[in-house]
């Protein structure tokens, strides 16, 4: 799913888009809303342990996020001041003229 985002946002950004955002949605996993069932698309998994749930971490997701992050020249961990380094826009064109990538045939339909 991020790889797909990104690919789709770079490529609006290289045809000229203004964007100045992306929302990864759901950061945790979330049941469908028409069956209930889990869909295992978030940044972490819940998993039931008893009468609790709990969050794991989904690994390819996070490396897929940290790859992304590494290409728009962003930082990877948390410190104490996540405000310090404020996203600069010139990174983000920069990587969408360097990757050059193409969006999805029927993006628009």
């Amino acid at each position: 799913m991020a790889k797909d985002v990104m690919e789709e946002a770079l490529a609006a950004v290289d045809k000229g888009m203004d964007l100045h955002g992306i929302c990864l949605f759901p950061a945790v996993d979330m049941p469908d809303w028409h069956t209930g069932k889990w869909l295992h698309n978030g940044l972490a998994d819940i998993v039931p342990v008893g009468d609790d749930l709990t969050r794991h971490l989904y690994l390819p997701y996070i490396k897929e996020l940290h790859k992304w992050q590494k290409k728009l020249n962003r930082v990877t961990m948390l410190d104490d001041d996540p405000f310090s380094d404020p996203v600069d826009l010139q990174d983000v064109i920069k990587a969408a003229k360097t990757l050059k990538e193409v969006p999805d045939k029927n993006w628009d339909e």
